[in-house]
């Protein structure tokens, strides 16, 4: 295998190299043992099942078909497991197209299936952010050491294909079969393109972690990344336990994969060994990251379960890998400059005596001394830190809306969040909802950390959440009936029947008339007067013998008072008219007396105003009032009054109009 030195970007190959660089096998990972995949094996299947993948896709649904699933994949490079694909319904229509083509679809499935898991991508960011379904498409078997010599077009003819002689011409998508690694979901989750595989700059970040033995053997694969998350700090949003994670990675140099292939992204693997663990590593590999000069990851990304610390003793060593695409089989290793601060190793090795949680190192590729020049400078290619994190604990806990206004009666959601101390969102957390005065406000659990509020009276009270110990309050102001003014403030009203009519004015504690609810009426002495319900804030008020009586009307507990005197009331004026007489110009208003030892009032309205313009004595029926300059519409009444009776009721004239 051929080493190759990676270079900065700029010393860009032409393009039909750079898309032969994408053909070649990727590195090889441990297997268990005893699984069924043999290089013969691979050597046989992988060229029968280019060249039927290639026959199916010379029809035209088929190509959509194969661009749409691997759209949709939701693992970076929108790979593929050809084994997977093959059992689902999209997999089993290029199958059918595969049968249609000539080929047993059935023998080629059980031959698949008994090789090695064979990843299917387009390796190329360009091509796959570019095609959009033709038919210039070739499928190349990589699942041996061997660099492929050809690949399969859709007539089924074998394309040569080698290094330095180009690519054929007129080729849009070049797919690979190869041995499949572990694959890891893309932190921004599905693509938004619609007619090509992915976006030209969708990022093809994702991240995992495979534990293996001393003998290379897989324990244990972990994607850390969610599909369809889109947070930078992927592990601190999964709540990781404690071990060692990288925090930032810095591509200070802007290198790149060998030949440096537009939207080329780079994969690193960082292969820890602990030392209270020595038999077994965890290789935590991260791709998708800019080969962009000065382009920085951040986050919180877990390389180790364990932790370096004094007591007990634990050291660390961390192998830097960056991953080589085909062509080329040997991954390039990076190593710590003897210059670099803290790092006495050809490899990153971690110790308590460092600076405490922190361990920052200036790594370069292949060799110590190939970052420093001849004046003994240093010239980082990547700089990289890794943080010790214990467990996380809830430190910070939200709680939204921080202020809220709610009726009484009704209701108020919450939700609440908690992070840890390094700030990530903690998940499947559960907080207590606590209401510190609940003559104000009740709360209730909806949900691990939601909560609706209900308001009970008119005050404010705080809402807390509680998650682990750490809280967070809210206020909830709840606005209830804080006053009752009862209108008129006095009145009086015949005995033996007669009525009059109150009105409550209902405001809460902001001054704001509340018109929710109805008002109750009490009498303090029923005998003199009784009260009933007119409508939700009138109360009708009617006379029983002669005397008085506070009339209350009250509202959640907050009252207003009138006071009601009842007497004996004279016997109404009857028979009440009202005329214009235009020579003298006046309103003539006459009645019939029902008591003629009474005095008469009388009232005129002129365009909807009541005024009392005279009295007449005992014994007179009639009143004359000048209306001068006065027009319109006119009304009159009239009423008994005397001294030591309440007045009678009006009696109405009806109207008349002035022109």
């Amino acid at each position: 295998m051929t080493r190759i030195h990676l270079k900065a970007r700029g010393a860009l190959m032409p393009v039909i190299l750079l898309m032969l660089t994408l053909l070649s096998c990727s590195r090889e990972t441990a297997t268990a043992p005893g699984a069924p995949k043999t290089a013969d094996d691979a050597a046989e299947v992988g060229p029968l099942a280019a060249r039927a993948i290639a026959l199916a896709m010379a029809e035209p649904q088929i190509r959509q078909q194969i661009l749409g699933d691997m759209r949709d994949s939701p693992f970076s490079e929108h790979k593929l497991v050809l084994q997977d694909y093959f059992a689902t319904t999209a997999g089993a229509r290029v199958l059918d197209a595969i049968q249609r083509a000539g080929i047993d679809s059935d023998k080629l499935r059980s031959a698949v299936q008994d090789a090695r898991r064979i990843q299917f991508y387009v390796p190329s960011t360009d091509q796959r952010s570019s095609w959009q379904g033709t038919a210039d498409v070739l499928v190349v078997a990589n699942l041996t050491r061997q660099v492929p010599t050809a690949g399969f077009a859709p007539s089924g003819e074998a394309v040569p294909i080698a290094l330095g002689k180009g690519m054929p011409s007129g080729v849009g998508a070049l797919f690979v079969l190869q041995g499949a690694e572990p694959m890891f979901h893309r932190w921004s989750g599905p693509t938004a393109a619609t007619a090509t595989i992915q976006q030209p700059d969708e990022t093809q970040i994702g991240s995992g972690r495979i534990v293996q033995d001393g003998s290379g053997h897989v324990i244990s694969t972990t994607d850390d990344t969610p599909a369809g998350t889109s947070r930078a700090s992927a592990s601190a949003a999964l709540n990781e336990p404690a071990g060692t994670y990288l925090t930032r990675l810095s591509n200070d140099a802007g290198v790149c994969d060998n030949t440096c292939p537009p939207g080329e992204h780079l994969e690193f693997i960082f292969k820890a060994t602990a030392s209270d663990n020595p038999n077994m590593y965890v290789s935590a590999e991260l791709s998708g990251i800019s080969p962009s000069p000065g382009a920085v990851w951040e986050g919180w990304w877990q390389v180790h379960t364990s932790r370096v610390s004094s007591i007990p003793l634990v050291t660390m060593d961390i192998q830097v890998w960056e991953v080589d695409d085909p062509p080329f089989n040997e991954d390039d290793p990076f190593y710590c400059t003897a210059v670099s601060p803290g790092c006495p190793f050809d490899w990153p090795h971690l110790e308590p005596t460092f600076q405490p949680e922190v361990w920052a190192f200036t790594l370069c590729e292949n060799q110590p001394d190939g970052c420093v020049d001849l004046q003994g400078n240093l010239h980082p290619a990547f700089s990289v830190t890794f943080k010790d994190r214990s467990t996380p604990v809830a430190t910070t806990v939200t709680v939204s809306p921080q202020n809220a206004t709610i009726s009484k009666s009704a209701t108020q959601d919450y939700t609440a969040q908690v992070f840890d101390q390094y700030g990530g969102l903690m998940t499947n957390q559960v907080a207590t909802w606590t209401s510190l005065n609940t003559s104000v406000a009740t709360v209730v659990s909806t949900g691990n950390m939601s909560a609706r509020a209900t308001g009970v009276g008119g005050y404010q009270t705080t809402i807390q959440a509680t998650v682990g110990g750490v809280s967070r309050n809210a206020t909830l102001n709840v606005l209830a009936p804080a006053t009752v003014t009862v209108s008129p403030s006095s009145i009086s009203i015949c005995s033996n029947g007669g009525q009059g009519y109150l009105t409550a004015t209902v405001k809460d504690q902001n001054g704001t008339v509340w018109t929710a609810g109805s008002v109750a009426w009490s009498s303090s002495n029923p005998s003199a007067a009784t009260v009933a319900l007119f409508d939700p804030r009138v109360g009708r008020v009617t006379g029983g013998a002669v005397g008085s009586a506070t009339i209350t009307g009250t509202i959640d507990g907050v009252s207003g008072p009138s006071t009601v005197t009842v007497g004996t009331c004279l016997p109404p004026p009857t028979n009440c008219q009202i005329q214009y007489i235009a020579g003298p110009n006046y309103l003539k208003v006459t009645w019939a007396n029902a008591d003629a030892t009474a005095s008469t009032e009388v009232d005129i309205n002129a365009n909807g105003n009541w005024s009392n313009v005279g009295t007449a004595g005992p014994g007179i029926t009639q009143y004359f009032y000048p209306v001068g300059g006065q027009h319109g519409l006119f009304y009159g009444r009239v009423r008994h009054v005397k001294s030591g009776f309440l007045p009678s009721t009006y009696c109405n004239t009806g109207s008349t109009t002035v022109p």
